[in-house]
């Protein structure tokens, strides 16, 4: 199955609040996290506990999915990531 075939069992929806949801066609499930077939590089390489998210303003901010933490500050995991990325990029 390639992307755009993975891509297509989703809907992107908002939710009535501004954020932003993924439906399954398939599965009938949902989910705030954006699917892997939606990610950026950056996305796939973070393999921390750590999503960036944004709020229905716009604003960025971290959501730490085991112990459910919140901050508007990027947590050294993912600065780690991010500056490998750019030393070492693919």
């Amino acid at each position: 199955m390639d992307i755009e075939d993975l891509r297509n069992q989703w809907v992107v929806q908002k939710a009535h609040n501004g954020l932003i949801y993924y439906f399954n066609k398939n599965t009938k499930k949902s989910t705030w996290y954006k699917p892997e077939c939606f990610q950026t590089k950056k996305e796939r390489a973070n393999l921390t506990d750590w999503k960036e998210l944004h709020t229905s303003e716009g604003r960025k901010y971290y959501y730490n999915i085991t112990t459910k933490e919140t901050t508007w500050i990027m947590p050294a995991q993912l600065k780690e990531i991010i500056e490998r990325m750019v030393i070492f990029p693919s």
